[in-house]
């Protein structure tokens, strides 16, 4: 968009302009319509758990496949350590449990 000035202003203004006014139009009509009992449909909670897992995995489609790539888990339960069981039989007094199971047993 070029104005009378003849400065060049980008696409991205009027587009983001465009899209807040429709999410708040969206957002206004929504919550006028929660007055209504007209508009309160009962909803089965399976479909609808179904239909936001749908949503969810279709939307997050290409960030769990680039997870399952780099085989990145997001929930861990601590860092993995491997233990050189000598090491700690050297390291452990002689009254302690682990030290009888690792050397004596």
């Amino acid at each position: 968009m070029i104005f009378a000035s003849g400065t060049f202003q980008g696409l991205l203004l009027s587009f983001h302009h465009v899209n807040g006014y429709s999410i708040t139009k969206a957002f206004c009509i929504a919550f006028v319509m929660t007055f209504f009992s007209v508009f309160d449909v009962p909803v089965f909670w399976p479909i609808l758990l179904f239909y936001w897992l749908m949503l969810f995995i279709l939307t997050m489609k290409r960030q769990i496949l680039h997870m399952i790539k780099y085989k990145y888990v997001p929930f861990s339960f601590g860092k993995q350590v491997y233990l050189d069981p000598y090491f700690l039989c050297e390291r452990q007094t002689r009254y302690s449990l682990s030290y009888f199971f690792l050397c004596c047993g």
